[in-house]
């Protein structure tokens, strides 16, 4: 299995440096947003709602918003995969109108995870891009849900599709 890390994000993981924070951000998007709504946090000198410039990984600058959450990013072990979370504290400002929004519309919200080092900004040291939004649970202060990779869920076992030419015996009747 590749790294999807950065040699300087695999470093930052791997020796903690002390004047090093690693900033977590989420990318959500819905047809019924007019835009993608960017949120970052993991710097304590962050303030809420205060706009923080980091660059994607295709080369473009974006603003993402200063917000408390938390993140787990999905992963696997010897059973599969294991759906990630998301806790996002302090949304019934800027979040609560786009996912009332997206409540009501067809489709689920699409999540992109970028973690990037504080001293290189210029590029995400790690990022995960299309999860989709589970089993969402909504408080009056916070919105909690598992992300996840639909297509894992959909997949044929053992990952065979069961055709004519592979399979005869099972169209005999047909």
């Amino acid at each position: 299995m590749t790294s999807r890390l950065t040699a300087a994000m695999e470093e930052a993981y791997a020796s903690a440096p002390s004047n090093v924070v690693i900033l977590h951000t989420l990318e959500l998007n819905h047809a019924s947003f007019s835009s993608p709504i960017r949120i970052v946090t993991g710097d304590e000198g962050l303030t809420a709602g205060e706009l923080v410039a980091l660059t994607l990984e295709t080369g473009q600058t974006r603003n993402f918003t200063a917000m408390a959450f938390d993140v787990i990013p999905p992963g696997y072990d010897d059973d599969g995969p294991i759906p990630g979370r998301i806790r996002i504290d302090g949304v019934s400002g800027m979040l609560i109108p786009y996912l009332e929004d997206a409540a009501v519309s067809a489709g689920s919200i699409s999540v992109t995870y970028r973690g990037y080092r504080s001293d290189a900004r210029f590029e995400p040291g790690d990022v995960i891009s299309g999860l989709k939004r589970k089993r969402v649970e909504v408080t009056a202060t916070s919105v909690e849900s598992e992300v996840g990779f639909d297509e894992v869920g959909q997949q044929a076992f053992p990952r065979v599709t069961y055709d004519i030419d592979s399979y005869p015996a099972l169209f005999l009747g047909s």
